[in-house]
C-alpha cells in the first residue's frame, strides 16, 4: 500500500454497538468488527459497474462492488456510502441519491449496510485512480459469471454481495 491516510474508522461489537474510533490498520489488526458501507452503481441498461480497486489499496487490484469503504468516526453509514461515491466515482449523492437495499448485516468481519443507484446510460465516471484501477460495466448474468468463474480475483465483500443482494439489486 502506499502512504494513503485514513481516518478513524469505527469498530463494533456483534451487536454492531460501537466499542470505539480508531485507525483503519489498527482495528483490523486487532480483529475488531467494522463498519462498512457498499453500493451498486447500475446503469438505466440495468448493466451494473464493478471496480477493480487500485494497487494502492488493500484487496489491491481486487474486484469490488461500485463503492465500499469504511464508516469513518462521526459518520453513519449513508454518510459514509455518500463519501465513498463521491471519493471513488466522483458521483454527487445530491445528484444521484443512493437507495438503500439493505440495513447493516455482520458477515466476514464487517457490519455492512447495502445501498444502489442508478445513473444515466452516457454519463462518464471520473474514477480516482489513486483508488480505483479500472470500472467494468457488466450485465446481471456476467456478474455471476464473474463470481463464480474468477472468484480468486474478487473481493468477498463482491461475491457475498452479490449472492446476497443480486435479484433485490436488479429488481428495484
Amino acid at each position: 500500500m502506499s502512504g494513503k491516510e485514513y481516518n478513524n474508522i469505527i469498530a463494533v461489537d456483534e451487536n454492531d454497538t460501537v466499542i470505539a474510533a480508531m485507525p483503519m490498520l489498527e482495528a483490523i489488526e486487532k480483529g475488531y468488527i467494522r463498519r462498512a458501507s457498499r453500493a451498486y452503481v447500475l446503469n438505466e441498461n440495468g448493466k451494473i459497474l464493478i471496480q477493480r480497486r487500485s494497487k494502492n489499496v488493500l484487496k489491491p487490484l481486487m474486484l469490488d462492488p461500485s463503492v465500499g469503504g469504511h464508516v469513518d468516526e462521526g459518520e453513519t453509514y449513508l454518510d459514509a456510502a455518500e463519501r465513498e461515491m463521491l471519493e471513488e466515482l466522483g458521483l454527487n449523492h445530491h445528484i444521484y441519491p443512493l437507495t438503500e437495499i439493505s440495513e447493516p448485516y455482520l458477515h466476514n468481519g464487517f457490519f455492512s449496510a447495502m445501498y444502489k443507484v442508478v445513473i444515466p446510460d452516457n454519463l462518464e465516471i471520473n474514477f480516482d485512480t489513486e483508488e480505483v484501477a479500472e470500472i467494468l460495466w457488466l450485465t446481471p448474468e456476467e456478474v455471476d459469471d464473474l463470481i463464480v468463474r474468477n472468484a480468486a480475483e474478487c473481493t468477498p465483500s463482491l461475491v457475498d454481495s452479490w449472492i446476497r443482494f443480486r435479484d433485490k439489486l436488479i429488481s428495484t
